[in-house]
């Protein structure tokens, strides 16, 4: 895409326009957001309504400018940021073609987490943060703690029947919380973990309260049709799926054809 067409679009998810005068501080922070999103244009000599003013190329060395900013102003650093030059309406445009960073989540110089919402940069909130660092790999939501549950909260006899599978007799080990951790079922705290709390507690739902699968078969293809089967299912996530699938089935409609004295199932799914 070339330069003009970028700045026909006007700012948006991927264009952030910038005067000449720009601080540093102020280039940072779009660098970071557009690092802890899918990268983006940082355009400066170009108005906010697209009008070009243009840069002084003498004035300083941008390529340097540029390079120490995303050295000293974000962290962690960054070396991949391309620094390119444009001639448009007789002015200098300098393009700061940043892509989408490989070490997220990314921080400015004051510990703040942006991310780029449309044609704007915004602080994280503690949700999004929380993404970006599961999505960076930091953490597995699964393996997050579930505060107050404890080792009263498990299905013994599930464990018992899960650890069999390994050849492992859960009733008679000696250190049964230990073994917990190293399965991740339990944290170091001794809490169960979401996925231990999914899977083997007697009932999830006491500390998990949306952890369940709702079903509901419409009379008709739209949801604002009648509601002819609605269902809630708890319990373990195993369970939940056990549920939901045996009601999908019974609410399967299938085409049959009478064969002198039988029935005989065609399999074939009819249309509601």
């Amino acid at each position: 895409m070339d330069i003009k067409e970028l700045i026909s679009q006007g700012e948006n998810s991927g264009v952030e326009f910038k005067q000449s005068d720009v601080r540093p501080e102020s280039v940072a922070k779009e660098i970071v957001a557009f690092l802890n999103a899918i990268g983006g244009n940082i355009l400066i000599g170009v108005n906010d309504d697209g009008n070009i003013s243009g840069i002084d190329k003498s004035s300083r060395n941008w390529e340097e400018w540029v390079m120490n900013i995303c050295r000293d102003h974000v962290n962690p650093p960054v070396s991949d940021v391309k620094v390119l030059f444009h001639k448009l309406e007789e002015q200098t445009i300098l393009n700061i073609q940043v892509p989408k960073g490989t070490n997220k989540p990314y921080q400015d110089n004051k510990n703040q987490f942006y991310i780029r919402v449309g044609s704007t940069n915004r602080v994280a909130s503690q949700l999004e943060l929380l993404r970006l660092f599961q999505n960076a790999g930091a953490f597995h939501y699964d393996a997050t703690s579930v505060l107050s549950s404890g080792f009263i909260d498990l299905d013994i006899n599930k464990l018992y029947r899960y650890f069999q599978l390994f050849e492992l007799n859960f009733q008679e080990e000696e250190h049964k919380t230990n073994l917990l951790k190293n399965v991740d079922i339990m944290d170091a705290e001794g809490q169960l973990t979401i996925a231990g709390t999914l899977v083997f507690a007697i009932h999830p739902q006491k500390y998990l309260h949306n952890a369940s699968i709702t079903f509901a078969r419409f009379d008709g293809n739209e949801v604002t049709d009648e509601v002819v089967d609605k269902k809630v299912f708890e319990g373990t996530l195993d369970n939940q799926i056990d549920q939901c699938l045996a009601s999908i089935r019974a609410n399967l409609m299938y085409a049959s054809k009478i064969v002198g004295a039988k029935t005989e199932d065609t399999s074939r799914e009819l249309s509601r």
